[in-house]
């Protein structure tokens, strides 16, 4: 017999040993409570009673039941300790993750340039986040002069079809890219702290009731002190 048939055989026996056992002993505890006894002297009671009938299987309800039982329970906790012990992933034990080429990231993609983000010259991702509900946070890593604005900034900004807010310290993605963004009818809007005449601005006294302008300039004084 091959080591599967013995598994088999011993798993079949300790079935049938739970089986017997537990219907006994449920048997046992009716005896014992319809005679008047106590929960706590069933269990002295069960090999007494086992050993003065060692062959007979009580074929009361409860009792079959109760046999039933443990062998439901026996066979749950074998089939999850062999389920764990299943390789269902042969190969890819200790993770699967490699770098996508065009094949693999053909399913992430859009129908429109202007809607996708450009990661390499075939690599994109759809980024309409409330359709596609996927993550497409992006961090860019390199040190001064490596190219993080020119091969990832400057290409996504030219082609994709969204608003933007850009930190633009240097002033060279305003001056490479404001003409290509109008054209496209995209409003184009810069906060320049050094050359303000260079810069978007807004008039927030432009908003106050002229019948209450002591009330505006109290309300715009709190905004700017609490921000």
């Amino acid at each position: 017999m091959g080591m599967t048939g013995g598994k088999s055989v011993a798993l079949l026996v300790g079935a049938g040993g739970a089986f017997y056992v537990v219907n006994r002993a449920v048997e046992q505890g009716r005896v014992v409570i319809a005679a008047g006894g106590r929960y706590e002297e069933i269990l002295p009671a069960v090999p007494d009673g086992i050993a003065a009938a060692p062959f007979r299987i009580s074929t009361a309800v409860p009792d079959l039941l109760g046999g039933l039982g443990a062998v439901v329970v026996i066979a749950l906790i074998v089939l999850y300790v062999v389920a764990g012990k299943q390789n269902t992933r042969p190969g890819e034990e200790h993770g699967s993750a490699k770098w996508a080429g065009p094949r693999e990231i053909k399913p992430f993609r859009a129908k429109t340039p202007a809607t996708e983000l450009q990661f390499t010259q075939t690599e994109a991702l759809s980024f309409p986040t409330p359709k596609t509900k996927r993550n497409c946070n992006v961090l860019v890593l390199g040190g001064s002069g490596t190219g993080k604005t020119r091969s990832y900034v400057m290409p996504n900004l030219r082609k994709i079809d969204a608003s933007t807010a850009i930190t633009d310290p240097k002033g060279e993605i305003i001056r490479a890219t404001r003409e290509t963004l109008e054209g496209r009818g995209i409003n184009v809007r810069t906060l320049n702290l050094i050359d303000l005449r260079s810069s978007a601005q807004f008039n927030p006294m432009k908003y106050f009731n002229p019948d209450e302008p002591e009330t505006g300039v109290a309300q715009l004084a709190e905004c700017i002190m609490m921000n």
